[in-house]
């Protein structure tokens, strides 16, 4: 699953099967992994951070309040 920053959709995540994801936003990447339950998921950076996120139907809200839309596959 892709999802895009709602009002900036230069910032894309990108959900693997794998439990790993990659996120670009401001010319940057990162990556690491994820877990989900249900509508929630949280994300462990390389670094050792943690941040969650939720699935609200098809917006992903992060902790800084942002919306991210699903995109479709191509």
């Amino acid at each position: 699953e892709t999802v895009e920053e709602v009002f900036d959709l230069t910032c894309r995540i990108t959900l693997d099967p794998d439990g790993s994801f990659r996120l670009r936003e401001r010319g940057k990447e990162v990556s690491g992994s994820y877990e989900r339950t249900g509508a929630n998921l949280l994300f462990r950076l390389p670094n050792g951070k943690t941040a969650n996120g939720s699935f609200d139907g098809a917006v992903l809200k992060d902790p800084d309040k942002k919306e991210w839309a699903l995109v479709p596959e191509e």
